[in-house]
Parts: structure tokens; sequence; C-alpha cells
């Protein structure tokens, strides 16, 4: 493993920590229908982050995403329902297991923090309107979560030397 991995599996680490929520693994032992949401929001999850849609190789674009399931879950249980689309991901091979924790942190930790964080701007500041939720808090909240997560993965491989800065810059 090589520095930048294990940063990501710490801070990975670090946020599940964070993260844990007694209330909502009581919540999903009790409840079948909320067992149910919870796996197929993972299965969802799983489709989409498999599909590897993306500018570039590493650079993936997941449009509502996490954002969706950050809004239906709440940021804590979402970021934990992460963890089964990645293990799926590493048993059928489409990630490697040292890059677990970086992808995880850069694709559901971040993404799904700023998510919620706009989320609260919008239930805050905006009026209680359907059509506010959905445009600001949904289809904004997502362009701005996917620009956000496109640029900190650029800024990470352009730090570690990974791709060249030519290939991350736009072309004419």
């Amino acid at each position: 493993m090589v520095y930048w991995q294990l940063v990501g599996w710490g801070c990975f680490l670090v946020s599940l920590w964070l993260c844990r929520s007694p209330v909502g693994w009581k919540k999903l032992r009790t409840e079948k229908g909320y067992q149910h949401f919870v796996f197929a929001s993972a299965i969802v999850l799983f489709c989409l982050w498999a599909l590897k849609a993306g500018i570039r190789e590493g650079l993936d674009i997941h449009f509502l995403g996490m954002t969706v399931l950050t809004l239906c879950h709440g940021p804590r249980i979402a970021i934990w329902i992460s963890v089964l689309p990645l293990t799926l991901m590493v048993v059928f091979g489409l990630l490697p297991f040292a890059d677990v924790g970086l992808y995880a942190f850069t694709t559901a930790v971040l993404p799904a923090l700023l998510s919620y964080g706009v989320f609260w701007l919008t239930y805050r500041y905006m009026s209680h309107h359907l059509f506010i939720y959905i445009f600001l808090a949904g289809f904004l909240n997502a362009a701005v979560t996917i620009v956000f997560h496109i640029c900190v993965v650029s800024a990470g491989y352009w730090v570690s030397g990974f791709m060249l800065g030519q290939i991350l810059s736009i072309t004419t």
C-alpha cells in the first residue's frame, strides 16, 4: 500500500466510526421494510458504481447516486450503506482492496457530507416547497456534488502523479 491508500483507509475508517448510529442499527434489525429499503439502495448504488461511466478512467460520474442515498437515509446511514457496494466491488474484482479506503472516502463520504450540507442550506434558507426541494436539494445538489467529486479525485490524481496534467486538463 502506498501513502495515499493508507490515508484513504484511515479517513474512511474514522468517518465510519464517527457515523455510527445505535438508532439506525436498531431500526435495521427490527423493521423488515427498512431492511429491504437499505439493501435495495445498496444494490442500486453498486449497479451505478459498477457502470464506470465517466470522463476518463478513475473520473467516474454517478449522477444522483450518493445524493439520493443521502437525501433518503441521511448522511450517517448513507455512508454505512456504501460499505455493501464497496464490498461487492472488491468481491467481483472491480476495485482492488487496497484502493477501497480512498475510493470510499472520495466517492461516498465526501459526497454524502456535501449533499447533506447543500440540503441543509436549502432547507434552512429557502421556502419549503416541493419544487425547491426537487430542483435545489435534488438536481442542483447532485450537480454540485459531481463537480466537487471530480475536482477532489482529479486533485488527488494530480498530487499523487498518477495521471499527467495534460490528461486531466481540457484540451481543444
